[in-house]
């Protein structure tokens, strides 16, 4: 290093400075039995605006990339790599890397219109609209990327596969770009902060209420602009960089947790995740702490949802879901929001099956019926339509039918727990609160009506 910088006719003592400087950065190659390994590391590196981004590759085959700027320096862990055997392998990686760290920003004009597929929107205000892949254009999308800039639009889906949506009930202001893979049942995101992703835990990452579930923080992105460039690169067929996305693989019970989070996050409708799971086995990550049931001579039995008695409370659920129940009960004691009932109503009139379901919370004391007829509800203004149920007139609307709504409901419901809030609060005209609009009984009469004695 010296010698070369004496070549530039500087003073010696400035030599030495600068060579101790530049020493640390260079690659300095021995030769061994093996061939020749690298005492320092070799260092290649790439700066734009304020960042910069360079990746060292040492002797022992490992290839860390790092990111630094005026605040800070982080090593990018998803683009470090092991096993890199020679220099020349190490220099085309990096350059890959890199490449794909500093990938120019798309332009609108360069989408292939081709790669969209079929297009739903769903707008503010407005009924949804449909663009099959004949009709999709390069204005369109630019139309469509614009009102969701604007907030005109809050949710976009591409091909069933990319969706692009605001959140309006919990933080105002959040969006997300999420990918779905039906096949594989996986799904993941772009990423908001990849540094949250990259060095925290998973079980310690914060879990931030979008929608009618819950994302990880880091995938909460605060503006369109990063997701709508990074859709746009996709359209244009650019090649997908690695380090902004992350993927949700699922080792058990894979079909519920993606149906979960499909349905919640990514709001499809049970159809496009698949249809409801009916007559399939119901998922309770978290069970009960105890669950009654009507005997078929009449009697209620109470139990605590432990051992054997689980596979009762299967069996029981799966009566209610067959017409075989008319009453069951399960009740949970939530650490933050106490007592929580969920109380399901069945009763039969010649061939016609009729339900009812209700969340009951102590603590803020509401009662919530899922709503069967949405559009009816929504659009009742003063005289409300009554049925029969159990002897009783109540709103048409809150009698089912059928099942289709209320398996939906308790799919995700029983997966939810202990965070069901958003299911309930943030679906317009999904549910009718009570009492007081339901009933002239106040909370603790109507709570005592539906439950057994001693909850």
């Amino acid at each position: 290093m010296k010698e070369r910088l004496s070549r530039l006719q500087v003073p010696e003592e400035i030599g030495a400075v600068v060579a101790g400087a530049l020493a640390p950065e260079i690659a300095c190659m021995a030769p061994t039995e093996d061939g020749v390994v690298s005492l320092r590391p070799a260092f290649f590196a790439r700066e734009e605006e304020n960042v910069a981004c360079f990746c060292e590759w040492y002797g022992n085959g490992r290839l860390l990339t790092f990111r630094r700027t005026a605040k800070e320096e982080r090593m990018l862990q998803t683009s470090c790599f092991e096993n890199i055997r020679s220099l020349q392998e190490a220099s085309r990686k990096a350059k890959k890397i890199l490449d794909e760290i500093f990938l120019p920003a798309p332009k609108m004009n360069c989408i292939k219109p081709d790669l969209c597929g079929r297009v739903h929107v769903e707008y503010n205000g407005q009924p949804p609209r449909d663009y099959e892949p004949e009709e999709v254009t390069v204005p369109l999308i630019h139309e469509l990327f614009q009102g969701f800039e604007q907030q005109r639009i809050h949710r976009l889906v591409l091909d069933q596969h990319f969706v692009l949506l605001w959140d309006f009930e919990g933080r105002a202001g959040s969006c997300a770009l999420l990918r779905f893979d039906d096949e594989k049942q996986r799904w993941g995101g772009l990423l908001s902060d990849r540094d949250l992703y990259t060095s925290t835990d998973s079980t310690l990452v914060p879990q931030v209420t979008f929608r009618l579930g819950h994302l990880p923080a880091y995938l909460i992105h605060r503006g369109s602009g990063k997701p709508i460039r990074a859709l746009t690169a996709l359209l244009s067929g650019l090649p997908e960089r690695e380090e902004q996305w992350t993927t949700k693989v699922y080792l058990y019970s894979a079909r519920p947790w993606y149906y979960l989070v499909k349905r919640t996050v990514g709001c499809f409708t049970p159809e496009e995740s698949r249809g409801p799971m009916l007559r399939a086995r119901y998922f309770m990550p978290k069970a009960p702490r105890r669950f009654s049931y009507q005997k078929p001579d009449g009697e209620i039995s109470t139990q605590p949802a432990e051992g054997a008695a689980r596979m009762t409370l299967q069996s029981q659920l799966a009566a209610f879901e067959a017409g075989n129940q008319d009453y069951l009960v399960l009740s949970w004691q939530l650490e933050e929001d106490g007592p929580v009932h969920l109380v399901l109503l069945h009763e039969k009139s010649g061939a016609e099956h009729r339900c009812q379901v209700i969340v009951i919370q102590d603590s803020c004391q509401s009662m919530d019926y899922l709503v069967a007829d949405r559009w009816e509800y929504i659009n009742t203004d003063k005289k409300v339509n009554k049925a029969v149920f159990q002897g009783k007139n109540v709103p048409r609307y809150l009698i089912h039918y059928d099942m289709k709504i209320i398996r939906d409901f308790l799919d995700l419901f029983l997966m939810s727990i202990p965070g069901f809030d958003p299911l309930l609060r943030n679906q317009f005209g999904a549910f009718a609160s009570g009492p007081d609009y339901l009933t002239r009984l106040g909370f603790a009469e109507h709570r005592r009506r539906l439950l057994p004695a001693g909850y």
